[in-house]
């Protein structure tokens, strides 16, 4: 219910069109951001507003977070076609529905590869990775679905999942082409007759037919025997359109003709149907054959600029041309009959055929001032451009999105969501924005005019208060509210006891636990609502946490995966000045940093220890980790005789050792990071085999549950299931006490790796087993499958830097020191860890 301040002075019919706005609003964020907020969307925004509706979604963007095109594509402009690279702001392109709409922003991204797409009529265009699509995939396309926003890229993943011919993607026809209406010195559809069926090589031109219809379009004509008719009075403009002289073979329509209005097109079209042009009366297929490839260029882009497409079938000196469109391209009366009798059982849409990879060029993007934000190129194809991002808290606190049940209670219920960040000041930001577009105060600089605009807001009333300090928030006059949290070492403690129904997390990427926070403490205040979370943020390579939102990337590539990645570049941003972009990216000297800070791309850089190839070295991507649990059972029969296998922990195998003549094979060590408080880091056990090379970890545990005697027991079965291990522990203070209850397994402790020369000694060995490369490649000494845990860590790692989880890699480190300095020497069947 819209309170009645919303309706002050309003007549019935304008508060009847609000409320309808209001309804199309709900299920539209862009909508509702420009028609209600005074604010447009950039395209990687509009991708992201229509997809991420996953339990998480994950925005790695630029800082002020386009979709490129090579500068080589032709984009359609007022004047007929013009290449990428010369399109600037303030020229007149053609939007989705042909009409006229001006460039308000030009985003060079550099050298690019680039990728051409060819779709079911023949016609093609070539455009980058990131570029945005309009698409129904083929749930949608079978039962009327709704249209998404997809990249190149999301669909090059769709092609490769989907081979079938029946799962590819269509996207939408472009409108009726609206070019400016300019004077023509002849009829347009006369020229199309001429075109036809007309001789223009005489001294007067000659119309050949058998139709009187056709043959009454023309005021002077004389009979010049059989079906030919002398037509009088045009020569003079047949010169002037430099047709005089020409034959079947170089006829073609005059410039003046293609970049016409609609209504000229269509008429030139139609007469060069009704002469040439055909339609079977049984399978209603039209088209048209022309001994003139020029003539056939100029029917292609009036049924293409018509809204309709053709396929290209050039025989010997033809071209046939196959024509689908819902305009009747007819006008001669036993056609035009057929073609309305006609029943359309494809769809007249594209359909893309292939995706093919095309090489490396230069490209830009271009933003649109119109609400479809698609321009037309090559060959009439529609595609996505760039704009803003919307304030989603404003959007769902107006409705109460995710509430259920009748509208009245609805407005009763309480609604909360959440801005959270490990940047306090961000947070507060965000708080800020919010309070300045309710207030019509949000302003920037306009990319056209360089002046300074201001958003138009709509709802001002919808603003109630907004409140400072700890408890933080902004208050709505339908009773919701958003609150403001910033989440410190405390792991996100502070939200417990709260439940909200929408969270973003700024900044994610700075945040030192983000695993932890996100399973401990913000997921789970989303559960009560079947809330979800954003995550937004700049990717930093230096962030603690970027190993941990890679792997949700990749996980977010899974088909059934509950997670929406997308990428953003902060040249998309039409609210940052050009100058400032530039200023930015001056300012900038590291290469890598600036395809993370400004193009916000998710690099799998590692910390400033370990880099991205020496971590996927160590991984075995076609094996798995097995539960401890599945294997319990064989592993007291066949290892553990005395079956005194007490402890209740859980960890993964990969490898048993291979028993040969009663005798276990293989020289192992355990090495084990060791943790007595439940609620801080984990004890960590790794079992690494090292007589083979490379060593193989064949199992794992990490727990963070406290008893240390069960830990003794978990080591102790380990030595026996081993073939008797060597230990290796990295203890300080009481663990160190802790690992001498272990004195029968000879322990080797490390009580100085954490701090001091041990640990700078211990690092440079694991790092240089990591690196190790025979015969100049990378080979590295350990692998295993895949350890999420150590894959993160590892991608994280700083010496310095007490706030990151180490324990993983501590585990790892030690066991290379130790097999560095002991293992090494241990090499004889008479060594009693042999």
């Amino acid at each position: 219910m819209l309170p009645p301040e919303a309706f002050k002075g309003w007549t019935g019919q304008q508060k009847q069109n609000f409320l309808e706005k209001v309804q199309k609003g709900r299920d539209d964020e862009a909508y509702f951001a420009k028609e209600f907020l005074g604010i447009d969307f950039h395209s990687g925004q509009l991708e992201w507003s229509v997809n991420s509706i996953m339990i998480i979604n994950i925005l790695a963007c630029g800082n002020k977070w386009g979709k490129e095109q090579p500068i080589s594509e032709p984009v359609l402009t007022v004047k007929g076609w013009k290449k990428m690279g010369d399109i600037g702001i303030g020229d007149t392109v053609f939007s989705q529905y042909g009409k006229k709409t001006k460039v308000i922003g030009v985003y060079p991204q550099g050298k690019k590869p680039v990728y051409r797409i060819t779709f079911d009529d023949g016609s093609w265009t070539r455009c980058g990775l990131d570029h945005l699509w309009k698409v129904k995939d083929r749930s949608a396309r079978y039962r009327n679905g709704e249209w998404k926003v997809l990249s190149t890229r999301n669909i090059i993943d769709y092609y490769k999942k989907n081979k079938s011919v029946s799962c590819r993607m269509e996207i939408p026809m472009c409108g009726l082409v609206d070019f400016p209406n300019k004077k023509t010195i002849l009829d347009p559809y006369q020229l199309g007759l001429l075109l036809g069926d007309g001789g223009l090589t005489g001294s007067t031109p000659i119309f050949s037919t058998a139709d009187i219809e056709l043959l009454k379009n023309f005021e002077k004509v004389s009979y010049a025997g059989k079906y030919d008719w002398r037509i009088l009075g045009i020569v003079g403009k047949i010169r002037k359109l430099g047709l005089k002289g020409k034959n079947s073979h170089t006829k073609f329509i005059p410039k003046n003709y293609l970049y016409n209005s609609p209504s000229v097109r269509l008429a030139v079209l139609r007469g060069l149907m009704d002469t040439d042009g055909s339609i079977d009366k049984d399978k209603k297929k039209i088209e048209i054959t022309t001994a003139s490839k020029k003539l056939a260029e100029g029917i292609i882009f009036l049924v293409q600029s018509l809204g309709g497409k053709t396929r290209l079938k050039n025989k010997g000196k033809f071209y046939r041309i196959i024509i689908s469109m819902g305009i009747c391209p007819f006008k001669l009366k036993r056609k035009a009959l057929l073609f309305h009798k006609k029943k359309n059982k494809r769809t007249l849409n594209r359909i893309i055929y292939k995706i093919k990879s095309d090489g490396y060029e230069q490209s830009q993007c271009i933003a649109v001032n119109h609400p479809s934000h698609l321009y037309i190129t090559r060959n009439f194809i529609l595609t996505h451009n760039t704009l803003f991002a919307a304030v989603r808290h404003i959007h769902k606190n107006f409705y109460k999105l995710g509430n259920k049940g009748n509208p009245n209670e609805i407005e009763k219920m309480e609604y909360q969501t959440l801005v959270t960040s490990p940047v306090g000041g961000q947070a507060m930001r965000t708080k800020q924005y919010i309070e300045q577009i309710l207030n019509s105060s949000f302003s920037w600089d306009d990319p056209v005019t360089g002046l300074r605009r201001t958003n138009q807001c709509k709802i001002g009333w919808f603003f109630l208060d907004s409140i400072g300090g700890d408890r933080a928030c902004v208050r709505y006059k339908n009773g919701s509210r958003t609150d403001i949290r910033s989440i410190g070492d405390d792991k996100g403690s502070k939200l417990q006891g709260n439940d909200w129904h929408y969270i973003s997390y700024d900044e994610y990427t700075r945040s030192y636990h983000l695993e932890a926070e996100l399973e401990g403490n913000i997921l789970p205040r989303l559960v009560m609502y079947g809330g979800n979370l954003d995550l937004i943020g700049t990717p930093d390579k230096d962030s603690a946490s970027l190993q941990y939102v890679y792997d949700l990337s990749q996980d977010a590539q899974d088909k059934d995966s509950e997670y929406y990645w997308q990428g953003g570049s902060m040249f998309d941003n039409i609210f940052v000045s050009e100058k400032n972009k530039k200023r930015l990216v001056k300012g900038i000297k590291d290469k890598d940093t600036i395809k993370q800070v400004v193009e916000g791309e998710m690099l799998f850089l590692g910390g400033k220890v370990f880099n991205a190839p020496t971590i996927h070295k160590l991984w075995l991507p076609d094996e798995e980790w097995i539960d401890e649990s599945e294997w319990r059972e064989k592993v007291v029969k066949s290892y553990i005789p005395e079956a005194d296998y007490a402890d209740d922990f859980t960890g993964y195998f990969w490898k048993l050792p291979e028993i040969r003549d009663g005798y276990k094979i293989g020289k192992y060590l355990i090495a084990m990071d060791w943790h007595l408080s439940e609620g801080g880091d984990e004890t960590v056990f790794y079992v690494i085999r090292y007589d083979i090379f490379p060593f193989e970890i064949v199992y794992y545990l990490a727990t963070k549950r406290g008893n240390p005697y069960v830990k003794h027991n978990k080591a102790r079965n380990l030595h026996k299931i081993y073939n008797n291990a060597s230990l290796v522990v990295d203890s300080q203070g009481v663990g160190k006490q802790l690992s001498w209850d272990l004195e029968d397994l000879s322990p080797v402790c490390f009580d100085s790796v954490s701090a001091g020369k041990e640990k700078k000694t211990m690092v440079t060995i694991l790092k240089n087993y990591l690196t190790y490369k025979k015969d100049r490649a990378l080979v590295g000494k350990f692998r295993c499958p895949k350890i999420k845990e150590l894959s993160r860590q590892l991608g994280a790692y700083k010496e310095d830097d007490k706030k990151i989880k180490q324990d993983h890699v501590m585990t790892l480190g030690v066991a290379a020191w130790w097999i560095e300095n002991e293992g090494m020497i241990q090499d004889t069947p008479e060594d009693s860890r042999y």
